[in-house]
């Protein structure tokens, strides 16, 4: 769930709206406008409805974004880098060092977010007590949805905030993060099922709760790759980019035409980049799935018009950790990237080698999982 549009910087925190935002945000004003306010104050214009809907969907999107800002500001309290907040409606996801983590530091940061909600939640209360009519109607909604907010992150699951306070305990407890984070991990997709399950069955009762299967999928997919990426994060920390990385490597030249590309003599170099060379200077990589496109449209075209340039690519060094590597590849949707020395491509690491590490440790964290199943 990397996409999303910026809509500024806080604290020198990039701020993003995730692309789902925005169909959200409709959904939501326009079920307040049509079925919610209508039933709490009556007799008010079919315009008015639509403003109060909008007027309380931007001030619940604003508390949103003060309860991730609030981890986010607690993080760098504690000397944690925090890159980006990407906002999902309900919630959102930071790009933060967690290198600097201890259990500690993340019972601190992630207590910050439910406090903050509860807060807003009085202040939205103390708000119903000095105002009258439809305005009443926003803070009372305000009100109520940042006190469920608090509450349903105290949940103890993965990404939850109380998700994130269970692994600090047990991480804390054990001395084991992997260890913690499955725990915390399985309690999150197990509320992730379980609020989907609420979902479906409410068509028994004459209502189906899209809300409910909607997030309810977002929690349980978000606690499985919390897990997965912690295990990757073990397994790479203790490697560098020179320990996998290929000196040698195929490259095509970049005044070759995208017609003369077969794929299957390529199969044996197990690549599906392309660093590309023009008089034997890296210039950029070219992406099979492009070559391809290109075939389809003109097959005059050369490889340099489908080559992403080095400049536009966030490459690595053969000191850096493979962690970082790998983060790079994920967020470039990228399968090798140059390893760069004084400016010039000294290798590549393909996401191939850095697979490998993690399946193999992967397979040891799977059999301890296991065991603690039978426990």
């Amino acid at each position: 769930m990397n996409g999303g549009v910026k809509i500024g910087r806080i604290f020198g925190i990039s701020i993003k709206l995730h692309y789902t935002w925005f169909l959200i945000f409709a959904l939501l004003a326009w079920s307040l406008a049509i079925g919610y306010f209508p039933v709490q104050i009556e007799g008010k214009t079919s315009t008015i409805y639509w403003l109060m809907g909008g007027f309380a969907s931007l001030l619940l999107f604003a508390s949103v974004l003060l309860h991730e800002l609030s981890h986010s500001v607690i993080a760098l309290k504690n000397k944690i880098k925090v890159s980006s907040i990407t906002l999902f409606f309900f919630g959102g996801v930071a790009e933060v060092s967690e290198d600097a983590f201890s259990p500690n530091k993340e019972l601190k940061i992630a207590i910050a977010g439910p406090i903050m909600s509860m807060f807003l939640a009085l202040c939205f209360f103390l708000l119903t007590k000095i105002t009258v009519s439809a305005p009443n109607a926003v803070f009372s909604y305000l009100a109520w949805v940042n006190f469920l907010l608090g509450a349903f992150n105290l949940v103890p699951g993965f990404p939850l905030d109380g998700g994130r306070v269970l692994r600090a305990i047990l991480w804390k407890k054990w001395g084991d993060l992997n260890k913690a984070t499955y725990f915390a991990a399985e309690g999150g997709k197990a509320f992730g099922i379980l609020l989907i399950v609420m979902g479906v069955l409410g068509i028994f009762w004459g209502k189906f709760n899209l809300w409910y299967v909607l997030i309810g999928f977002f929690i349980y997919s978000i606690a499985k790759n919390t897990y997965k990426f912690t295990i990757i994060r073990s397994a790479l920390k203790d490697s560098k980019v020179r320990d996998v990385m290929a000196k040698s490597f195929k490259t095509l030249d970049a005044n070759s035409l995208v017609k003369n590309f077969d794929f299957k003599k390529y199969l044996k170099y197990d690549q599906w980049a392309y660093p590309v060379a023009l008089k034997k200077k890296i210039i950029g990589i070219a992406l099979q799935q492009h070559i391809e496109k290109a075939k389809t449209t003109d097959l005059k075209t050369k490889i340099s018009a489908v080559t992403i340039p080095l400049t536009k690519i966030k490459s690595v060094e053969a000191d850096d950790s493979c962690i970082k590597a790998y983060e790079l590849m994920t967020k470039q949707n990228l399968e090798l990237l140059p390893v760069m020395k004084n400016k010039k491509v000294i290798g590549v690491v393909k996401a191939a080698m850095i697979n490998e590490l993690f399946n193999m440790a992967a397979s040891k964290i799977e059999i301890e999982n296991k065991a603690r199943k039978k426990r």
